[in-house]
C-alpha cells in the first residue's frame, strides 16, 4: 500500500518527524543497537513508502487498516508497533500533533498456519552429546556449550569472558554460572557489544557433566572464551558459518545455531524440570514465552515424559 503525494506544506509528515525528531533520540542507553537497526529497517521498508510524505494529522485510520492488511502477520505486527510509537511520542512527548489516530484498535492480519521443518528442529540428548563429543577444539565450541547447555542466546554465548564463569559444587557435581550481562552482534558491518538491559541480566547454569568442559576450556583463556587472534571476541556470524559447515560431511543432522536454545527447553524439559523453573534459567519475563516459543519435545520426547509417570 503507498499512498501517493506530499503533504508537507499543509503539517508535519511522518518522514520529517522521522528524521528531525524521532530517529535523534534513538540511541543507548534508552535503545539497544538491535532495536535502533530493526526499527530503521521497519521504517524503510514499511512506513516511509506508504506514509513517508503524508502529514501525521490527515492520515485516515481506515488507510492504516488497509496497510496493515497488505502485509503479513509478523511485518505488520512491527510496522504497527513502530508507528503506534511514532505517533505517541509525536504526541505526547513533543506535543507537535492534537490526534494520535494509532490509539485506535487495528486488526492484524491472521498468523500464517505453522508448519514444522528444520528450523524448528532440535537435538536428541544423544545428538547433543555427540556434537559435544565429536567438536572438541573446535573455536565455537564453548558457545554450543553456553547454548545448548546452558540456553544462551549466540550473541550472549559469543560474549563470554573467563572472569563470567565461576564453578560451583553440588550434590550432582561442579556447575559452571556464566553471568551474563552482555551480548555480541553484527550490525551493519561491525561488532557492537551492548550490555544487557536489566530484565535479561541473570546468570546461566550449565549442569554437571557438560560444565567440565566449559571450566576446561576458561581455565586456560584470559579474556574472550572465543578469541579472534587479535584480542577482540569472535563475530559470531562466522561462528554461526562455521557451525553448519561443520556438519557437512557429519552423520548428525546440523540444526541452526538458534534451535540450541530450543533444544535446551525441549531436553530440560523432558529431564523434569518444570516450564517456571526452565523460564528463569532462560530468564524469561514468563513462563508462557519459554512454553509457547522455546518448548519443541518430539513424538518420542513427550513418550518418554508419559511412560516416566511425570506427565
Amino acid at each position: 500500500v503507498q499512498h501517493e503525494g506530499s503533504e508537507t506544506a499543509d503539517g508535519l509528515t511522518v518522514g520529517e518527524f522521522w528524521e528531525q525528531w524521532f530517529e535523534p533520540r534513538l540511541k543507548p542507553p534508552a535503545y539497544s543497537p538491535s532495536t535502533v537497526a530493526g526499527y530503521r529497517d521497519v521504517y524503510r521498508v514499511h512506513i516511509s513508502p506508504a506514509f513517508g510524505r503524508r502529514v501525521m494529522e490527515r492520515i485516515k485510520p481506515y488507510e492504516v487498516q488497509e496497510w496493515i492488511d497488505s502485509m503479513s502477520y509478523g511485518s505488520a505486527r512491527h510496522a504497527k508497533a513502530l508507528l503506534s510509537v511514532m505517533y505517541s511520542t509525536a504526541c505526547n512527548d513533543f506535543q507537535l500533533i492534537d490526534r494520535n489516530i494509532m490509539l485506535k484498535r487495528y486488526r492484524l492480519p491472521r498468523k500464517a498456519r505453522r508448519v514444522l521443518d528444520v528450523n524448528e528442529a532440535v537435538f536428541t540428548r544423544e545428538e547433543a552429546e555427540r556434537v559435544l563429543e565429536e567438536c572438541r577444539g573446535e573455536f565455537w565450541e564453548p558457545a554450543f556449550i553456553l547454548s545448548c547447555f546452558g540456553g544462551c542466546r549466540r550473541g550472549e554465548a559469543a560474549a563470554c569472558r573467563t572472569e563470567d564463569i565461576t564453578a560451583v559444587e553440588g550434590e550432582r557435581g561442579t556447575y559452571a554460572i556464566y553471568n551474563v550481562a552482555r551480548a555480541i552482534q553484527y550490525i551493519g558491518g561491525e561488532l557492537v557489544i551492548g550490555m544487557k538491559n536489566d530484565s535479561s541480566i541473570g546468570a546461566a547454569v550449565i549442569p554437571p557433566p557438560y560444565a567440565s568442559r566449559l571450566l576446561e576450556i576458561a581455565g586456560a583463556c584470559d579474556g574472550w572464551l572465543m578469541d579472534d587472534g587479535m584480542g577482540n571476541p569472535v563475530n559470531p556470524n562466522a561462528m554461526t558459518v562455521a557451525w553448519r559447515r561443520w556438519f557437512a560431511d557429519r552423520p548428525i543432522p546440523g540444526i541452526p545455531w538458534k534451535n540450541l536454545r530450543n533444544t535446551y527447553v525441549t531436553l530440560m524439559h523432558e529431564a523434569g524440570y518444570d516450564i517456571e523453573t526452565i523460564s528463569k534459567l532462560c530468564r524469561h519475563t514468563t513462563a508462557q514465552v519459554t512454553s509457547r516459543n522455546y518448548d519443541r519435545p518430539t513424538p518420542a520426547m513427550l513418550v518418554r515424559i508419559l511412560d516416566s509417570g511425570r506427565g
